[in-house]
């Protein structure tokens, strides 16, 4: 029976993917972008929940996978199609967004059979994408910052939407947000990444999630590359 909470908030980030597209639907991208990050809040923490009452499951597994999916692939391709469509008057280019869809389905399907993600990701998490997808379209035609809007002209767009869905099923790792304990010692490159996330936000405000993602992704790796470090001088 307590397996059923974490699932239920599974279930509330599914919801919260599907709340989007409505928006999205009736051209409200503003709050299609706020429903895709209430998503990410609870995608956080049904993993949480479902650790601290011992209650993971394979069922839990693949309802997690299915709700990503929409939330964090779909919701975001849609996003896309969206920003590309007011971009540009061409009819073909809004279609290049279906590949956030599609290598969002393929890196769930990988991670769901990897046994090496435990501690880290290889590629860049949906989670992380769907983030960075919902902070551009809550700025959308409202950010003051030049480089953030020259970002959302239609040939940007379509070139960060190739580089970051390869970034998804590419064969490298990333710094997972996965604390086992609350160790400084442990854990100070997720507290950095914390402490940076929290500064963006104060400093810049809604674009400081977008600054604070760019981050992650060019130095997400980098920083998994210092967790493995520390892990292999401490078994040493």
């Amino acid at each position: 029976m307590l397996s059923w909470i974490p699932n239920s908030i599974t279930l509330l980030n599914l919801l919260y993917g599907c709340l989007g597209l409505i928006f999205l639907h009736f051209g409200n991208i503003n709050m299609a972008g706020w429903m895709l990050l209430g998503g990410v809040f609870f995608d956080f923490f049904d993993g949480m929940v479902a650790r601290s009452l011992k209650v993971s499951s394979e069922l839990g597994k693949q309802l997690d996978s299915l709700a990503d999916l929409v939330s964090f692939g779909i919701l975001p391709s849609m996003i896309m199609f969206y920003l590309i469509s007011k971009s540009t008057s061409s009819m073909v280019l809004p279609y290049c967004s279906l590949l956030i869809a599609a290598l969002s389905a393929l890196r769930l399907a990988i991670f769901n059979i990897s046994t090496e993600q435990s501690n880290k990701f290889i590629g860049i998490p949906t989670t992380a994408y769907g983030v960075f997808v919902s902070s551009l379209a809550i700025i959308f035609e409202k950010t003051k910052f030049v480089f953030l809007q020259n970002s959302l002209e239609s040939t940007n767009i379509l070139i960060g939407i190739v580089l970051l869905s390869l970034l998804l099923v590419a064969k490298i790792p990333f710094m997972a947000f996965k604390f086992k304990n609350l160790s400084l010692k442990n854990n100070w490159p997720r507290f950095l990444m914390i402490v940076i996330f929290v500064f963006n936000v104060i400093c810049f405000h809604i674009e400081g999630i977008t600054f604070s993602l760019l981050f992650y992704i060019l130095f997400g790796s980098l920083m998994q590359y210092f967790i493995k470090s520390y892990c292999e001088k401490k078994v040493d």
